[in-house]
């Protein structure tokens, strides 16, 4: 299992009280997650430089990262991640937007080159790699 991370751990996101756009399925279903994967907690991005780098001076090469507001937070932790030379795996169904309409996890601006939707341990992850 490769170390993942999971945005939007505030109050009024992925904690009580839940935004009301938030549909309670997908929080259940990510808070589920968390507990699954093991998944390090961040409300928002500012702070995951530190963790990025320590798992990779750990020798991971990936990181698994879902979450809310992937037009930015989850897109700014993938591009984090990549320029760190780790891939990432998005897993299908964990990401949320709100606002305006949403861009396809493809079409992210991440460093590395998306690779498509790749089956992992049973699961269907959208994947980006600098290899």
């Amino acid at each position: 299992m490769i170390p993942a991370l999971v945005i939007g751990m505030f109050k009024g996101g992925l904690l009580e009280p839940y935004d009301s756009r938030l549909p309670l399925g997908f929080v259940q279903r990510v808070n589920t997650r968390v507990d699954v994967v093991g998944a390090e907690k961040f409300s928002h991005t500012e702070r995951i430089e530190p963790y990025l780098e320590r798992i990779v001076s750990e020798g991971h090469s990936g990181v698994e990262i879902f979450g809310i507001w992937l037009d930015y937070c989850v897109s700014q932790a993938a591009s984090n991640a990549s320029s760190l030379g780790l891939d990432v795996w998005i897993p299908e169904g964990f990401t949320y937007f709100f606002h305006h309409k949403p861009r396809p996890i493809e079409n992210l601006v991440v460093p590395g080159e998306y690779r498509g939707l790749r089956s992992k341990e049973g699961e269907k992850f959208h994947y980006f790699s600098l290899k």
